[in-house]
């Protein structure tokens, strides 16, 4: 796609198997979602066996599925595994410039559906005053990250 996906949800209503995504997206959703909306359709999200590898992804939550059929894009993305469940342990250490109090803080706060999230360093960095390097010397502290 030319355009960015921006803040797109309607995945969360659809059943993706083995797809590969490509473009440019932010604040998207993948997967079962139920508590998102009442209509029937959110019922019936969920997504397997897909391939990031080529998509520039930020701030995507991917809901409800199996992390490790998925294949998310490498560094300068990373993705936190289990962001609700390892809250606690990522906000055991300074994050650099806003990311940690913005993001990271927040976490516990995410759709119990929540399994992984991924994020895009250089616009991460740049909209919370840090630097992709900085990002990076604290994710790899983790073994929850893939990046």
């Amino acid at each position: 796609m030319k355009q960015e996906l921006k803040n797109h949800q309607d995945w969360i209503r659809t059943s993706l198997k083995g797809c590969q995504f490509m473009g440019r997206m932010s604040g998207c959703d993948f997967g079962h979602w139920p508590e998102y909306g009442s209509d029937p359709a959110y019922q019936n999200g969920s997504i397997t066996d897909c391939d990031f590898s080529d998509a520039r992804l930020d701030a995507c939550r991917f809901h409800g599925c199996d992390p490790s059929t998925l294949r998310f894009p490498r560094w300068p993305h990373f993705t936190i595994l289990d962001p609700i469940g390892r809250s606690r342990e990522l906000n055991s250490i300074q994050w650099p410039g806003r990311f940690g109090r913005i993001i990271i803080e927040d976490l516990h706060d995410q759709p119990p559906s929540t399994r992984a999230l991924t994020f895009f360093a250089p616009a991460e960095a740049k909209r919370y005053d840090t630097t992709p390097e900085a990002l990076r010397a604290v994710i790899e502290k983790f073994d929850c990250m893939i990046y």
